[in-house]
């Protein structure tokens, strides 16, 4: 609404667009009252046409050029026709979005615009720097936030893309698509989720819901990040946009791309390397302690980590026989070094040790 808003200032366009301000070539939107007299675009994305009779739970509506998916139930329709739109919730009413729409929303459990401070009510949700973006991604779209915030979104293939801008602040994305095998940010695998409420309890991860999105949260940083997924279509457990990412090409091998080639000689292979959010093209990015010294009675070594990624340090006295025991467990990375400490290390004759990645 702020965006728009912006933009009726600034050239004039309204917020509230009547369907043939948009569609001028297309003699349909000159049509009679009730098809598209009382119906219009809400900006550019969302076309709302309001029941106007009492208790009416049907009525026609026209839809312009182009695809579009009725907000509640998603089905999808084709543009151009006049539909007989029927919904028994009086709770809904015709609210369509257009295929390649993006849109910029609020948390969705706000309650207010005002801030914190002018309510002074704890138990009022109040509005934060979070957002979320609503994608039903086609070849190419984009919307830019009133404030600088952008989004665009790319399908190629079989994989979906969207780059986003934005200062730093809690994000989710959710994109009408097909289940993925995977979902990357810049290139790393994050953790899937199977369950709302294990996705709802996390800050990093991605879920694939029942009404047909793909939703993936983080904490941005700041500045640029790139989200991409897409199925296995080789069948060889790597996503096919991981796949593009780091060799250009989603859906065919070779001898540097297999799951089993290992291009950097790293002693790792392609796979490992996607299972492990490490570069495939990086000699020095991979799994190992980084360093490891005695203090005191201590020891301590430390390991490079990947955000999103979660790791089990273990140890033994006996690489022949001797069962490994575990250090410190589900340690979460920080796209950092991490610091682990053996008390007591150095008084045992001998201690070798491991860092795994967990599941």
């Amino acid at each position: 609404l702020y965006s728009y808003a912006l933009q009726a200032s600034t050239n004039g366009l309204p917020i509230m667009r009547p369907l043939v301000l948009m569609n001028q070539a297309d003699t349909n939107t000159y049509g009679s009252v009730y098809n598209t007299g009382h119906s219009f675009l809400f900006g550019n994305e969302l076309l709302v046409a309001p029941v106007i009779t009492n208790t009416a739970t049907s009525r026609t509506v026209y839809l312009p050029q182009g695809n579009w998916f009725d907000y509640f139930s998603n089905v999808r329709y084709n543009g151009g026709q006049t539909i007989n739109w029927v919904n028994a919730d009086q709770h809904q009413m015709p609210l369509f979005a257009r295929e390649g729409a993006v849109i910029p929303m609020i948390s969705t459990n706000v309650q207010t615009l005002a801030d914190s401070a002018y309510v002074s009510n704890p138990n009022i949700t109040t509005a934060d720097s979070s957002l979320q973006f609503l994608v039903y991604p086609t070849t190419n779209s984009s919307f830019t936030v009133y404030d600088g915030t952008s989004l665009s979104c790319q399908s190629n293939g079989t994989v979906i893309s969207a780059t986003l801008f934005s200062v730093p602040r809690p994000i989710l994305l959710r994109f009408f698509a097909a289940p993925p095998f995977g979902v990357e940010r810049d290139g790393i695998r994050l953790p899937s989720f199977t369950n709302s409420t294990d996705f709802a309890g996390t800050s990093l991860g991605w879920f694939y819901d029942g009404a047909g999105f793909v939703n993936v949260k983080f904490n941005h940083g700041g500045g640029s990040t790139q989200i991409a997924f897409g199925p296995d279509s080789i069948g060889d457990g790597v996503s096919d946009s991981w796949r593009a990412t780091q060799f250009g090409s989603p859906t065919t091998t070779n001898g540097t791309s297999c799951t089993t080639c290992d291009p950097d000689g790293d002693g790792l292979n392609n796979l490992q390397e996607y299972l492990a959010g490490t570069s495939p093209q990086d000699a020095s990015n991979f799994l190992r302690v980084n360093s490891f010294s005695p203090s005191g009675n201590d020891a301590d070594m430390a390991f490079g980590t990947v955000l999103g990624m979660n790791y089990r340090v273990e140890y033994t006295s006996d690489l022949v026989t001797g069962a490994w025991l575990v250090l410190s467990n589900n340690i979460p990375g920080s796209g950092g070094v991490i610091q682990i400490v053996d008390p007591g290390a150095i008084n045992q004759s001998r201690r070798f040790y491991r860092v795994r990645l967990l599941p």
